[in-house]
């Protein structure tokens, strides 16, 4: 789901329990399709770690993400 959405141009966090080795493959292969995306470590069934996702999808990290990408001309500015 989240390739359909970055090939269509949407920014994509990948969310995380465990394994941070297919999250990375899931945003590189976004990345070498011209999309964007960073990998976010959350348990979205315990809630405060759902509302810690939230808090990280704007933190600075995330941030220099997705900047990167408008910056070499793969996104829109939005």
């Amino acid at each position: 789901m989240g390739l359909q959405f970055a090939r269509e141009g949407t920014a994509v966090i990948v969310n995380y329990s465990k394994s941070k080795e297919r999250a990375k493959e899931v945003v590189d292969r976004i990345d070498a399709e011209g999309g964007q995306a960073a990998a976010i470590q959350a348990d979205v069934s315990r809630d405060q770690q759902a509302r810690q996702l939230i808090e990280k999808k704007n933190s600075p990290r995330a941030a220099r993400c997705f900047r990167r990408h408008r910056r070499s001309g793969r996104l829109p500015g939005r």
